[in-house]
This record gives structure tokens, sequence and C-alpha cells, in this order.
């Protein structure tokens, strides 16, 4: 954003897309904050999922794949979730 954008008041962002923001959070977790702006969170997001899922993979070894999935898809559907939620706070501005 150049300086002139800053300074007026009539300036629009250019609107992000919903399905790319969610298709990426499907992909990468945290990629979709990212593409909406919300760098830090989704930085946050990508490096707590990989410690989380990696933690959960430690702990609960290879062999429990089920309850590996069962304790991971939460916070997969909740990084999913928070893009949708960030989209709709972003397009309300």
């Amino acid at each position: 954003m150049t300086p002139e954008e800053t300074q007026r008041t009539d300036f629009v962002p250019k609107q992000k897309s919903l399905g790319l923001a969610i298709l990426l959070s499907v992909l990468i977790s945290g990629l979709g904050q990212i593409y909406l702006g919300f760098v830090k969170r989704g930085v946050l997001i990508l490096a707590g999922g990989i410690g989380y899922s990696a933690a959960v993979n430690f702990l609960l070894g290879p062999y429990l794949d089920w309850l590996t999935i069962a304790l991971i898809l939460p916070f997969f559907i909740w990084q999913v979730y928070d893009t949708y939620k960030l989209y709709k706070l972003r397009s309300m501005v």
C-alpha cells in the first residue's frame, strides 16, 4: 500500500476470495489466515499445528491412527472455521 492510499478515505482493499482462503487452510493450517492478511496469527496456527500434531504422534505412537486423527481433527476444523470468521470480519471493514 502506497502512502497516497493510506491517506485516501475512499480506498477499498482488494477483496479476497473466501473459497481460496478456505482451500489454503485445508491444504496447510494457517495459510488461509496468512492469505487474509493475519500473518502473525497464521504463523502461530501453522507452528501450533505442527507442534500439536508432532506431540500427538510422539505420545501415541504410530499404531493408534484412528485416535491420532480424532485428536488432530478438532484443531483442523477449528482453524478452517477461524479462517471463515476472519474472512467475515475482514469483509465487514
